[in-house]
C-alpha cells in the first residue's frame, strides 16, 4: 500500500482524507510495515514496532472504584 484515500464526515461536511505510507522495513517474523505514515497533518515516524509482545493482562481489568477510594488513588 502506498496510499489510502477516504471520505469523512465532520460537522455535516464530507471531506477527502488521503494517507501515505513509506520507508517500510521488514521485521520479525517477516511482517513488512511503514516507518513512516504522512498525512496532510503532518508526518508520523516509527522508531520500532513490536509485534506480539507480552501484555501484563491486568491493564485490561477494569479497576474498582470504591477500592482506588480507599487507597487515595485515582485511574
Amino acid at each position: 500500500i502506498l496510499r489510502t484515500e477516504s471520505k469523512v464526515k465532520q460537522d455535516d461536511e464530507e471531506q477527502e482524507m488521503a494517507m501515505g505510507y513509506d520507508n517500510y522495513k521488514q521485521l520479525d517474523g517477516g511482517v513488512v510495515m511503514p516507518m513512516t505514515i504522512s498525512t496532510a497533518q503532518g508526518d508520523i515516524n516509527f522508531k520500532s514496532i513490536e509485534l506480539n509482545k507480552p501484555v501484563d493482562e491486568q491493564l485490561f481489568k477494569p479497576s474498582d472504584p470504591a477500592a482506588d477510594k480507599e487507597s487515595g488513588q485515582k485511574k
